[in-house]
């Protein structure tokens, strides 16, 4: 992942972690942030579907890679390395 989509993923989870959400008061200005979030997401969709497809081929190597590591009578190698 770049450093790029990184940050833009750390710039989006301080706001979705925000709980300012709670108070009643500037309800205009809460909607016009979810709207500019909104349009945002809609004009990165592309790097969004590239992180979560990245996301799922990261996850099942994982899986994949401790099912041959761990599961008994399996080795990727000869036993001699």
């Amino acid at each position: 992942m770049s450093l790029q989509v990184l940050g833009w993923v750390t710039e989006k989870i301080q706001v979705a972690s925000d709980e300012s959400y709670r108070d009643p008061t500037n309800l205009k200005g809460k909607l016009q942030k979810q709207q500019a979030f909104d349009a945002e997401v809609v004009s990165n969709r592309k790097r969004v579907d590239v992180v979560l497809a990245v996301s799922k081929q990261l996850s099942l190597s994982l899986f994949l890679l401790i099912f041959v590591f761990f599961t008994p009578g399996r080795y990727m190698f000869p036993r001699e390395f």
